[in-house]
Parts: structure tokens; sequence; C-alpha cells
């Protein structure tokens, strides 16, 4: 083997090397822009909630007096999710408490709607609203638990970059 095909060899096998070192990173990446990606998806169904009757159960008086205050819960999750997001592709540390957060917040307010759901008995209004929105709902709870497994799984590959040396003592002023 001359020296021109040894070179790239070793090219070629160093960047394999790299690209099965990317798996952590790409999984972040990945959940980085499926968050921001889910707090447009917010926008959007807020947005078309307020102008469309698309997911208004029509047959629940109480059911648009009961979504109105999930707007300030929705604002909540938007601004913890783009938080959440854009730390994570900065790979900041604290994308795993807004992380944590954010899949907490998804799963509450999923978990919220369908107990009104079954207390109010829209399950059994069938129509494409009450399909919609229980879509919505099982996709809040079930991504939303993974968001927080996620999170936590991945939590040193998100703090990597921090010191992980030993604490300082803390030093305490004396009272007396």
């Amino acid at each position: 083997m001359d020296r021109k095909s040894q070179a790239k060899n070793s090219r070629t096998r160093a960047r394999r090397a790299v690209a099965f070192d990317e798996g952590p990173a790409r999984a972040l990446k990945i959940m980085s822009w499926s968050l921001i990606i889910m707090a447009a998806f917010a926008i959007i169904y807020w947005i078309i909630f307020h102008m469309t009757p698309v997911f208004l159960v029509k047959d629940v008086e109480i059911f648009k007096d009961f979504k109105n205050p999930f707007l300030l819960g929705s604002i909540w999750l938007i601004i913890i999710s783009l938080a959440a997001g854009i730390q994570l592709l900065m790979r900041k540390e604290d994308a795993l408490v807004y992380g944590i957060l954010s899949g907490g917040s998804l799963v509450a307010m999923g978990l919220l709607q369908v107990h009104f759901n079954f207390m109010q008995g829209v399950y059994a209004k069938l129509g494409l609203a009450m399909g919609l929105e229980s879509f919505i709902n099982l996709v809040a709870i079930i991504f939303g638990g993974y968001i927080i497994t996620f999170f936590w799984n991945n939590r040193d590959d998100i703090l990597e970059h921090r010191d992980r040396g030993p604490t300082p003592p803390v030093k305490r002023k004396k009272r007396w």
C-alpha cells in the first residue's frame, strides 16, 4: 500500500469514529428541534382555536370556558420549551432543567384535559373536534413523559461541559 492509500484509509477511519461519537449529540439536536417545533405547534393551535371552531366541541357549553385558562399554561409551555430547545442547541447546562420542566408541563396539561373530558362526558361526543383534542391529549402525555425520560437519561451528555471536580468548601461567616 502506498502512502496516499494509507492516508486515505486513516482519514476514512477517523471520519467513521467521529460519526459513531455523534450519536448523543445528534439525539440532543433532534430533541432540541422537536421542542422548538412543539412550541410552534402550540402557537398555531391557539391561533386556530380562537379563529375557527375546528377544535371547539360544540355540544359542551363550558368547553371554551375551560380551555381559555389553558392559554396561560400554554404560554408557559411555549417559553420553557423554546428555552430548553435553544439551550440544548447551544449545549448549555440549563437545558436539563428547562427540558424536565417542559415535559412535566406537557404531561400536566394533558392530564388536566383528559380529566375534564371524562368528568364532563366529552369523550361520548364523537366528531372531528373531539378526535383532534383526544389525539393532542394523547400526544401531550406520551411526548411529555418521553421528554422527561430523555432529559434525565441524557443528563450526563447535557452536563458534559461542566467541571466535575470536587465541590469547593463553603466559607461560612461567624455570626457571633
